[in-house]
């Protein structure tokens, strides 16, 4: 038996509470065991550790109400090719002006109390000027993202009164979030970079959601269940410096790339069925506004750059969306079945195949990946260290189990009994690789 580690990855996938699932791709949540701090500054993601991009297809392949596409990753990405053009926006005017025009990487992370979602944007513009009340907040940069909490809606889900959401089922946990730059709501206490930035539900099936919380939810101080800030945002004059990964910047080393990173927490249980249980129906779309500074704020047909879409805004939706109202399904943003899904990880410590318990199958599962490889470093990396290698193997036996490597049976002893056992399957340091389990020596 011979065992060679190497960096590799780990995808955890819950099951879901109904047959029906977002089809339009899967976004890996990794669990995260200790709160982030919403601040801004990204340093405390492990961005390295997020390695593959839920890619959608070339626009518009993606489209098809139900019909299915292959994207899965643990994280998404505007791509120009890739993104369903919507409110009357022109793909010509996404074209760059130069390396820090747009871009957007956004990444999700969890844990018991949030969802936590950062979006690092690549923008010489960090736009923030409209709607000073927060009332409109969705005429500045920043993105929105759908939630089907049950995962179960296969309809357009504003049919009786466009754009509300419909008060019946399947769409009663469905929400909108729209998160966006604003420039009367600064921090507390804000440093050099920090920008104004706001968060609030836009729309959803249960209207007293909306009613109960409308305005609090709009104080970015007293939105979180559990105290501390909701959302903030900061702007980089060198994204690359602060670690961004986004594929514009890794593809052009040389390059300068400037921008701003919004981070967010959605307090789970805030609509019934939102809780990290089961996968869950999703998708978002990006807002991007570019206008001279003479623009009227107050004027929605104000001068924007050509191609802009209404209110001079560039929108572009991750599922291919190019319509948001009438009877159309396919490429509909208001159609569940042009949703993806958000799929959770296990939220115990060590349960690498999502069986509910932590016991010898997850060992043997981390030593077939310290070999193999498997799609993200994030979920597998245990100790928490930033890497997938033999410190995870070390973590899970001795902290997580709290045993010693050589305890073949599991018994909490590293005792004769163990030897009986690996010498009985007679596989020690024998002439093959990668034959042998745990309980054969295998550690």
């Amino acid at each position: 038996m011979k065992l060679r580690f190497a960096f590799a990855a780990l995808v955890i996938l819950t099951s879901s509470i109904s047959s029906f699932a977002g089809p339009k791709g899967e976004v890996f949540v990794p669990f995260t065991g200790s709160p982030k701090q919403i601040d801004g500054d990204f340093s405390d993601w492990p961005l390295a550790n997020y390695t593959t991009i839920a890619q959608q297809p070339e626009f518009p392949e993606g489209q098809g109400v139900g019909e299915p596409t292959d994207a899965k990753g643990d994280h998404i990405v505007f791509d120009i090719d890739r993104i369903g053009p919507f409110n009357g926006t022109d793909p010509i005017a996404y074209e760059p002006e130069g390396p820090s025009d747009y871009g957007s990487a956004v990444y999700f992370a969890y844990d018991q109390n949030f969802l936590y979602v950062l979006g690092v944007f690549i923008d010489d513009e960090a736009f923030g000027f409209r709607g000073p009340d927060g009332l409109s907040n969705f005429l500045n940069d920043g993105f929105e993202i759908f939630i089907d909490a049950n995962n179960d809606t296969d309809d357009l889900i504003a049919e009786i009164a466009f754009p509300a959401i419909d008060e019946e089922e399947p769409n009663l946990d469905d929400f909108q979030f729209t998160m966006g730059l604003n420039n009367e709501f600064p921090a507390p206490n804000p440093g050099p970079n920090d920008i104004g930035v706001e968060v609030h539900m836009e729309r959803a099936g249960d209207f007293e959601v909306i009613k109960e919380g409308y305005l609090e939810i709009r104080d970015s101080t007293d939105f979180s269940a559990v105290g501390g800030r909701d959302v903030a945002a900061r702007t980089y004059d060198d994204l690359r410096a602060a670690g961004a990964t986004n594929p514009e910047i890794v593809a052009n080393p040389g390059a300068t790339y400037e921008g701003y990173a919004v981070e967010v927490a959605i307090p789970f249980g805030i609509v019934d069925g939102f809780e990290p249980t089961h996968s869950m129906g999703f998708d978002l779309f990006w807002r991007d506004v570019d206008i001279p500074e003479d623009f009227d704020e107050f004027d929605p047909q104000g001068d924007a750059k050509p191609g802009f879409g209404g209110s001079g805004i560039l929108w572009a939706d991750w599922n291919h969306a190019e319509t948001v109202s009438g009877a159309d399904e396919d490429g509909n943003l208001f159609h569940g079945g042009n949703w993806g899904s958000l799929v959770f990880g296990s939220q115990l410590a060590g349960d690498l195949n999502s069986d509910g318990a932590v016991d010898v199958a997850d060992i043997d599962l981390q030593a077939t990946w310290l070999v193999g490889g498997a799609p993200d470093v994030a979920a597998a990396d245990l100790n928490g260290d930033g890497a997938f290698d033999v410190g995870d193997r070390v973590y899970l036996v001795e902290t997580i189990l709290n045993t010693f490597l050589g305890d073949a049976n599991l018994d909490g002893e590293f005792n004769s009994s163990d030897f009986v056992a690996v010498f009985s399957a007679a596989e020690y340091e024998d002439a093959f690789e990668s034959n042998s389990t745990w309980a054969e020596g295998d550690w």
